[in-house]
Order: C-alpha cells, then sequence, then structure tokens
C-alpha cells in the first residue's frame, strides 16, 4: 500500500493527498525511502492541509526526513510561508541530525513575522548544532 501512498501524493484532490500523507507518518521509517523527498515536496504544496499532514509525516519518519534535509533546506526559501514554516518544524524536529545550512537560514528567519516563531523553535530544537548561527 505504502507505494501507492507515494503515487497518491501527487493527485490533483488535496484530500486525497492530505490521506496519502497521513497513512505514510503512520509507517513511520518502516515507509519506502521515496516517501521522503515526496512528503517534502509536498511541504510546498498548494493547500495548507496538505502541507502541515506532510509536515507531520515526516516527523514521524525521521530517517526519511534527514535524507530529505537538503531539499528542507531549499524550501526555507520557497514563496509561501506555510511552506518555510512547515520545513522550518521538520528541520527542528532533525534537532542535531539538521544539516548545518540550516541554522544560518532559520536564523535569518527570525525577523520575519510569519517565520520568527517557527525559526526560532526550529533552532532551539537544533541545540548546540545551530548556536554560532543565531545572532547575538
Amino acid at each position: 500500500a505504502a507505494p501507492q501512498c507515494i503515487e497518491v501524493l501527487t493527485c490533483h484532490l488535496w484530500e486525497a493527498r492530505s490521506a496519502a500523507a497521513n497513512l505514510l507518518g503512520k509507517l513511520g521509517d518502516k515507509a519506502p525511502a521515496a516517501a521522503g523527498p515526496e512528503l517534502a515536496k509536498r511541504l510546498a504544496d498548494t493547500n495548507a492541509g496538505v502541507c502541515m499532514a506532510a509536515a507531520t509525516a515526516l516527523k514521524q519518519m525521521p530517517t526519511h526526513a534527514a535524507a530529505a534535509a537538503p531539499l528542507l533546506v531549499e524550501l526555507l526559501q520557497h514563496e509561501s510561508w506555510n511552506a518555510r514554516c512547515a520545513a522550518a518544524g521538520v528541520l527542528g524536529s532533525l534537532g542535531e541530525r539538521a544539516p548545518a545550512a540550516a541554522a544560518p537560514e532559520l536564523a535569518r528567519m527570525i525577523t520575519d513575522p510569519h517565520m520568527s516563531e517557527a525559526a526560532a523553535e526550529a533552532l532551539v530544537q537544533m541545540g548546540q548544532h545551530a548556536a554560532s548561527a543565531v545572532p547575538e
């Protein structure tokens, strides 16, 4: 069923994409490796519900989320603040496993009114790993 869920992530119906993300999240790290990058792409979905479902799913599969980390860092530049917040949340959930490139990007976002809370929380979750990127 998991490969079909990955396919459904690209369905034109947002309800189907959201349900597929939720099902993959329930599998956690037992989901196929392809689930991580596909869910990361859904963080930029046009529907905020799908974006949040994908973020929740990735937080439930830390190994796959870590593998998709470069894409998550790229999403910190997305035009949609929903996508940026979701990516920040998943990166924060990785803690010390988040890539070093995430910290400076998140630190720059602290002054963005849409992103300040999510960016600060992600940096705190990343711990000492991110300390050098936080402005004094």
